[in-house]
């Protein structure tokens, strides 16, 4: 923590954003307070498996802010940022969680840290949903956001395989309702769908992996690179440095293995018909070709049918046997036919849904963490807020671990560089600094070890 409060008389060659406000509201209090001038450090987190931002902030409070506005944990922080005094707001509103801590710095002045959850989130958790819906799964998750949020969520890329459905939602909040059907859907190829919220913009995101695989990196003429010294650096390309980056704990393909995505046996037990459904899943079978269509510069699934046990891949191995419950029929009516919620009526319906596992576990085999200036996805000259971070691709070059690298015509190392899709974020702004840390993952590398430029 800087211990000073960040500077807002700045502009873009003094700072890396600007703070438009950071106002303070209360059922319990009169009048909304401004704090921007208090504040020394925010940090605000986006997620693709989250329809709600999180964060923190910590303020100085030397005119007793704390002892006179009572904190109870239901007051709503309003933030605002731009980049610079022409650059449009990115606006979100907040309710205090938790106050973290607090810490006296002198005897008249103290350091609060709050733990702040976005607006939607909060409200969400004040409410219960306990009834049918029934409708394609986007639709339901429409339905529910309406009722129970006033919140509108746009829709990106292809609609849900799965055909109209019933459901009683169990007692849930309505953004645990939300993320209980999304994680039913699935593309027609089994890819799954995402519902997430970005500072950017007002509505939710509801986005399937296939459509977010194909876009072009928003930095495809300006990649990131981490090289340590400025001459490496490919003299025909400009590029955005890596301040840092974070490759740990990757590659565990034991744990895939045990989770059933690699090779296994998914068994779906129709109860009703009395029937079993058996789907016998080989990674490299299903997943190879789908994936190499999404971008042709990376193609090769990073699970390899090199390795064998007894001459047999181990994608052709049932190295689990996995058995579900799923009833049929319950939804017979005289007005139609409606699906339960597991239910489907062939094995390739099943398959969608041991496919969509498989891809979520692969995304999260090579994941990687970049800390870089946070300003870069923030609208500049744009008249709106333009959304620039979860669920885009951006593209990002290590150099080959080589002596003597040739900066006209760089090697690159075509395992840890790629085409990743920005799975979070973390924005942490201090003082005059914005930096972001990107966990970034992909699901396939690239084939050359040449610099890669062009379409994809």
């Amino acid at each position: 923590m800087s211990g000073a409060p960040i500077p807002i008389l700045n502009d873009v060659n003094s700072s890396d954003f600007l703070i438009e406000t950071v106002i303070l509201t209360s059922d319990r209090a009169i009048e909304p307070l401004e704090l921007k001038f208090s504040v020394t450090d925010i940090a605000v987190f986006e997620h693709m498996d989250k329809p709600y931002l999180t964060g923190y902030i910590t303020l100085l409070d030397s005119k007793r802010l704390f002892d006179r506005f009572d904190f109870q944990g239901a007051e709503k922080i309003v933030i605002s940022i731009r980049r610079t005094e022409k650059s449009p707001e990115y606006i979100k509103t907040f309710y205090i969680e938790q106050i973290v801590k607090g810490i006296k710095v002198n005897d008249t002045s103290e350091v609060l840290t709050f733990r702040l959850v976005e607006e939607i989130l909060f409200n969400s958790n004040l409410q219960n949903v306990n009834k049918a819906y029934s409708g394609k799964p986007f639709d339901i998750i429409k339905k529910i956001s309406n009722e129970y949020l006033d919140t509108q969520i746009e829709k990106v890329g292809e609609t849900d395989y799965q055909k109209n459905i019933k459901v009683i939602v169990p007692n849930m909040h309505p953004i645990q309702s939300m993320y209980w059907i999304k994680e039913r859907a699935t593309t027609v190829d089994g890819y799954p769908q995402f519902l997430f919220s970005t500072w950017a913009k007002t509505k939710l995101l509801y986005a399937d992996l296939g459509t977010l695989l194909e876009q072009k990196p928003i930095n495809e003429n300006m990649p990131f690179m981490y090289t340590m010294n400025a001459g490496q650096a490919p003299g025909v390309n400009k590029f955005f440095g890596i301040q840092s980056y974070n490759y740990s704990k990757n590659e565990n393909l034991f744990e895939m293995i045990d989770q059933g995505v690699i090779g296994a046996k998914h068994e779906f037990f129709d109860t009703t018909n009395n029937q079993m459904y058996s789907v016998d899943f080989n990674i490299n079978k299903e997943l190879s070709g789908m994936v190499a269509e999404k971008n042709s510069r990376q193609p090769t699934l990073n699970v390899s049918e090199d390795f064998k046990f007894n001459e047999r891949s181990y994608g052709q191995l049932n190295s689990k046997v996995i058995t579900n419950i799923s009833s049929t029929g319950a939804y017979r009516i005289p007005e139609g036919y409606y699906s339960t919620y597991g239910e489907e009526n062939d094995v390739g319906g099943h398959k969608k849904k041991v496919i969509a596992q498989a891809l979520k576990a692969m995304m999260n085999k090579t994941p990687i963490q970049i800390s870089v200036r946070g300003r870069e996805f923030f609208s500049a000259q744009e008249s709106v807020a333009n959304h620039k971070t979860i669920g885009n691709i951006v593209k990002i070059i290590f150099l080959a671990n080589a002596p003597g690298t040739n900066n006209n015509n760089p090697k690159i190392d075509p395992y840890k560089s790629g085409d990743y899709l920005i799975f979070s974020v973390k924005h942490l702004m201090q003082s005059q600094r914005f930096d972001s840390v990107l966990t970034c993952v992909k699901i396939a590398n690239y084939t050359s070890d040449e610099f890669p430029v062009g379409t994809m």
